[in-house]
């Protein structure tokens, strides 16, 4: 019956090793309404020179820009990477041409991190938070 035991000798996978990272991934996809609700809320209410001229319509443009970012994470999430570095250097200057600063993407991008310490696991959020923080942390040429 030992024979037939074949992940006995497999180890433990590493806590942010690519099948950790799926983990995440899923525990992402089940909170994603309510995270993005929140988000899109908090984002609203903290930028009061973009939702004055946006109103709901600019509530409803707020919670896909963030869910764009959200998919983005979670692609990297369920493919067990780690890089979202080069996804910020081309979204940035794309919503820069939408007429969105990069200082706005990025105080979304802040508010998502803290909707991901918020609305996962401990042992999830921390992975897909810094992820997602680290991908912006970066200047893009040209950025102020």
């Amino acid at each position: 019956m030992d024979d037939l035991d074949f992940l006995a000798d497999a180890g433990t996978p590493a806590p942010n090793g690519a099948l950790a990272r799926i983990r995440v991934a899923e525990s992402l996809e089940a909170v994603r309404g309510d995270l993005l609700d929140w988000a899109a809320g908090a984002l609203h209410n903290r930028r009061g020179h973009t939702a004055a001229y946006r109103g709901k319509k600019g509530l409803a443009q707020c919670r896909q820009d963030l869910d764009f970012h959200l998919r983005h994470l979670h692609a990297e999430l369920a493919a067990g990477g780690g890089d979202l570095a080069t996804y910020a250097r081309w979204v940035l200057p794309m919503f820069a041409v939408r007429g969105q600063a990069p200082g706005d993407v990025r105080a979304g991008v802040q508010v998502l991190v803290e909707a991901l310490l918020r609305f996962l696991p401990a042992d999830h959020s921390e992975t897909a938070a810094a992820l997602l923080g680290a991908g912006f942390a970066e200047p893009v040429p040209g950025e102020p």
